[in-house]
């Protein structure tokens, strides 16, 4: 199964980093227009994915301009770290596409096993195929997933997106009173 982990530690608190994903991140269109409706950039300019965030925990996938079956899909969960956030994040095909690849996968499999029969330029076309579905899938599934992680790479690091709010100031200790109060009566 086409799958793709990695990490990347930031050095600013869990909401910020939580706040910068947030920033490119768009509500992703439903069942019936996305099937319906050609796919195209949404109106946001600045999402560049489409998902949803619980707590610390994201899934997303990529806003693209066309249809592609080897876009992956993306989940993720930021942690706390002493001196900042761990973002990990694990991309993997969608579970249709992988179907479709393992059925065009058997059905040429098959007719390898089935023309076995001593004629091995028979053999040759099912077994290119084989090779040409597996190869196209890995090779798609990758390129797409290097797309995605430097884009959810820039969208993390980007400085420019600080919109969570400040964390409070320290509030001072009591400072002692300069001049002691005389126990004389005026």
């Amino acid at each position: 199964m086409p799958l793709y982990r990695f990490h990347l530690d930031l050095p600013v608190p869990v909401e910020v980093a939580t706040e910068r994903l947030r920033a490119v991140i768009a509500e992703p269109p439903g069942l019936l227009r996305s099937l319906i409706a050609r796919p195209q950039k949404t109106g946001v300019s600045n999402s560049q994915f489409f998902g949803a965030f619980q707590g610390n925990i994201f899934r997303l996938r990529r806003n693209s301009p066309y249809r592609n079956s080897f876009q992956p899909q993306i989940k993720g969960q930021m942690l706390y770290l002493p001196n900042g956030t761990r973002v990990t994040a694990v991309m993997f095909m969608h579970p249709m596409s992988i179907l479709l690849t393992l059925f065009w996968v058997a059905v040429m499999a098959s007719r390898v096993l089935n023309g076995s029969n001593g004629a091995g330029d028979a053999l040759t076309l099912p077994m290119q195929g084989v090779a040409l579905g597996l190869t196209f899938t890995l090779v798609g599934f990758f390129w797409e997933a290097m797309k995605a992680r430097e884009l959810l790479s820039s969208a993390l690091c980007n400085s420019s997106i600080n919109t969570a709010p400040p964390p409070l100031p320290a509030e001072d200790p009591p400072k002692p009173p300069s001049d002691p109060p005389s126990l004389d009566p005026p």
